[in-house]
């Protein structure tokens, strides 16, 4: 049997004889995504959330969201600094859940993040939530 064979079943052979294996993490710069039960957990990994990465992250959440019923959690924890165009595209992802029938909530805000969220008044609109378990209950 072929080694190409044998893995076969655990992954694609891309060129070069490379396995690209299939999980359900996109293949992302600025996101990765899993499924849960009832919905989708999309980690932001870029430190920084401003003009040029708003608009890619913001198509990448509502993709993630679109595979998950509209039920999505962003994890921030990797996200430091949180521009206009990034609270922008919060404001724009929950809406799109909401109004698709799902919910969204976010974990993982730095104190610093929690203030700027608390300054604009956002805190009133977006659901935030402690850790991942809090954020599963307040999407049911």
């Amino acid at each position: 049997m072929e080694w190409w064979s044998r893995h076969r079943s655990e992954g694609v052979v891309g060129a070069f004889g490379f396995v690209h294996y299939l999980t359900r993490v996109s293949n992302s710069a600025f996101l990765e995504v899993r499924q849960i039960e009832r919905g989708a957990v999309a980690r932001i990994i870029c430190p920084a959330v401003g003009q040029r990465e708003a608009p890619i992250v913001e198509e990448e959440l509502k993709t993630a969201a679109g595979g998950a019923n509209n039920r999505l959690i962003i994890d921030m924890s990797s996200v430091t600094v949180l521009g206009s165009m990034g609270l922008g595209m919060l404001v724009t992802i929950t809406k799109r859940c909401r109004d698709g029938g799902g919910r969204l909530a976010i974990i993982g805000l730095s104190p610093a993040l929690v203030d700027l969220i608390r300054l604009t008044k956002l805190d009133k609109f977006l659901v935030i939530a402690k850790d991942e378990a809090a954020a599963v209950e307040k999407l049911k």
